[in-house]
């Protein structure tokens, strides 16, 4: 693992901050680092982008670097919602390459392209979770 995708890491990582049944405020130290002319951008492509199963409400804090997120917690428990945040994220590191392509000038094709990026993440740890269980 290279240099760059460990400080990307460390500052990904995800601190419970506060907690309530249903309702997560997580804090992501690397949010903060988010340019101010990016930030809207940012946010439109969180507010757009599929979630994962159980979340049902991400508003991100690029001031305070936290997220806030909503979750069925009859269909998810919390380890679930904070193991597919920790995916989401890893996705991100994993793909940067080419998330840094897509372009601010066009929304749905940026949409598009990350939703394509989670769901390739999905797809690998649904193939590395059939081979531990098969192990």
């Amino acid at each position: 693992m290279d240099l760059q995708t460990l400080l990307l890491k460390w500052g990904l990582k995800i601190k419970i901050l506060h907690r309530l049944p249903g309702r997560l405020r997580l804090g992501i130290p690397a949010l903060r680092k988010v340019p101010p002319g990016k930030r809207e951008f940012a946010q439109g492509l969180i507010g757009k982008m599929v979630l994962p199963a159980g979340i049902t409400f991400v508003e991100p804090s690029f001031i305070t670097g936290s997220i806030l997120l909503r979750y069925d917690s009859g269909a998810v428990t919390e380890q679930e919602v904070l193991a597919n945040i920790q995916g989401v994220l890893s996705a991100l590191i994993e793909y940067r390459d080419e998330l840094w392509s897509i372009s601010q000038d066009n929304g749905s094709a940026a949409i598009e392209r990350l939703n394509g990026i989670l769901n390739k993440a999905n797809r690998k740890n649904d193939r590395q979770e059939q081979v531990d269980l098969r192990s």
